[in-house]
């Protein structure tokens, strides 16, 4: 990713590499930030990022095994993880890849295990999607990519952040309606969307935009019923990605007379448990919204094996998205970055 040297991070890249005494596979991410912005992020994501994975202990959550800085005109950090064969996203893509029901509940809920621990430690992750899942061959699974998390400092476990985060398809109604005071129940939607393309291998709701993202939303899991929400939402509008009220909400429903969710012929051959879940995720209310906790000990969840599923898919490159490209030389860095070697 390359952004001016304006913004937050300039340049972020991955590399495989293992460790040379433990010949340990790793994954080294490398961030960098330009000279206009480092002071202002320099204790900004980066060290949030890594303030928060120091928190973190969970075997479903990403361990950081080590970090390296160098400061000079830019700050340039390399956080180390544990490499693993390759995310969810990839594995969905494989037109070999195979998801029986009881693979489904083990993914969803090694996801759940580990997003309940960061919502214990109120933590919110603000990106789950399948490129941030990672899985190896065994069927473990591991969180991933905390650079959006944000921890919340407050008892109501709400505060004021920003609502462009989290990737559009994935991004729950309130965010699209603007919504700037939120919780965990954003990563709760995000795991409804997650659950519903493990199932039919093909993202649910993929609007073009802002505006078509939230039509959709509405088009398949608004209840008409719900004439409170809909009380709710008179003042709301839809916000762009740049920051701007473009539409009413409610001038994107569609009418009807059904919760469309409950008959998508699309999930014709889920179970009754999964689409109780899956409309307990996908709930247009977000005080509403079923937490992690809750999520754990619905009936879909409970029947799932407590040993993970190896995956069925045909063997990708193992390149775990990395690239060689624009990263330096041994040489360059500190004796700290010498007991790594990058392939």
């Amino acid at each position: 990713m390359t952004t001016s040297s304006s913004t937050t991070l300039e340049e972020e890249a991955s590399v495989a590499a293992v460790q040379k005494k433990s010949g340990r596979p790793v994954a080294i991410k490398r961030l960098i930030i330009g000279a206009q912005a480092m002071e202002r992020t320099a204790s900004g994501s980066i060290h949030r990022e890594i303030e928060i994975l120091k928190q973190v202990s969970h075997k479903n959550v990403i361990p950081l095994l080590d970090v390296i800085h160098r400061r000079t005109s830019r700050v340039e950090s390399m956080l180390v993880f544990p490499r693993i064969e390759l995310d969810l996203d990839r594995f969905l893509k494989d037109p070999l890849a195979e998801t029986p029901n009881h693979l489904i509940q083990s993914l969803m809920r090694q996801l759940l295990q580990g997003l309940a621990h960061l919502h214990g430690k109120q933590i919110i992750h603000r990106d789950l999607k399948p490129a941030n899942l990672l899985v190896s061959k065994t069927g473990d699974l591991k969180i991933a990519d905390l650079g959006s998390a944000r921890k919340l400092p407050n008892r109501d476990f709400t505060t004021d952040m920003t609502n462009l985060v989290v990737s559009m398809w994935y991004r729950a109604p309130e965010l699209l309606m603007g919504e700037v005071e939120y919780g965990p129940e954003v990563d709760m939607w995000s795991v409804g969307c997650i659950l519903s393309e493990v199932f039919l291998h093909e993202v649910l709701l993929q609007g073009s935009d802002e505006i078509d993202q939230l039509t959709r939303i509405f088009r398949l899991c608004w209840d008409p019923s719900d004439f409170r929400y809909r009380q709710a939402l008179k003042d709301k509008w839809v916000q762009t990605s740049s920051g701007q009220l473009a539409k009413p909400a409610l001038s994107c429903i569609q009418p009807r007379k059904t919760l469309a969710l409950r008959d998508d012929w699309r999930f014709g051959g889920a179970s009754a448990n999964m689409r109780q879940l899956l409309q307990q995720l996908l709930q247009m209310d977000a005080k509403r919204r079923i937490q992690a906790m809750d999520a754990l000990q619905s009936p879909f969840i409970k029947a799932a094996s407590f040993e993970p599923h190896p995956l069925t898919y045909k063997a990708p490159q193992l390149d775990v998205g990395a690239t060689n490209s624009g990263f330096p030389h041994r040489a360059f860095w500190d004796s700290r970055y010498q007991q790594y070697v990058h392939f």
